[in-house]
C-alpha cells in the first residue's frame, strides 16, 4: 500500500511556496498515472488530504516575514487548523480498517466521518 499525504495548500496558489505546493500537487498526479500503469495489481495507491494542520510550518507562515502571513493568521484565528495528533490517529484508524479503495483521494473530513461510524 502506497499512502500519499498531500497538503491543504495544494488548493491555493500562494507565493513563496512554489516548491512545496508544486511538489505536493505533482505527487498527486504522478500517483494517479502510476495507478493506471502499475504492473502489480496487488499494490494499492491512495492519497489523503489532511487539511490545514497546526504545525511548525504554519507557525512560520504566520510570521510577518511571509507575504501571505495574513491568510495563515486568519486560518489560525478562525480555528481552521487541525491538531496534528488527531489527524494522525484518524488516518491510522482509517488505514487499519482497510475500507479504502485503490486509486482514491480522501479528505480528512471523509476519514473522520468514516471513523465515527466504526
Amino acid at each position: 500500500v502506497i499512502v500519499n499525504i498531500t497538503s491543504g495548500l495544494t488548493k491555493y496558489p500562494i507565493s513563496n511556496l512554489t516548491n512545496y505546493i508544486v511538489s505536493k500537487k505533482s505527487m498527486l498526479f504522478f500517483l494517479e498515472v502510476l495507478n493506471l500503469d502499475k504492473p502489480n495489481k496487488d499494490v494499492f495507491i491512495l492519497s489523503i488530504d489532511p487539511g490545514m494542520i497546526h504545525t511548525n510550518m504554519q507557525v512560520q507562515l504566520r510570521k510577518n516575514i511571509h507575504p501571505n502571513s495574513s491568510f495563515f493568521e486568519r486560518k489560525f484565528s478562525e480555528n481552521s487548523l487541525r491538531d496534528a495528533n488527531n489527524v494522525a490517529k484518524n488516518i491510522f484508524l482509517f488505514l487499519k480498517q482497510e475500507k479504502w479503495k485503490d486509486g482514491e483521494n480522501y479528505h480528512i473530513h471523509e476519514i473522520e466521518k468514516n471513523n465515527l461510524n466504526v
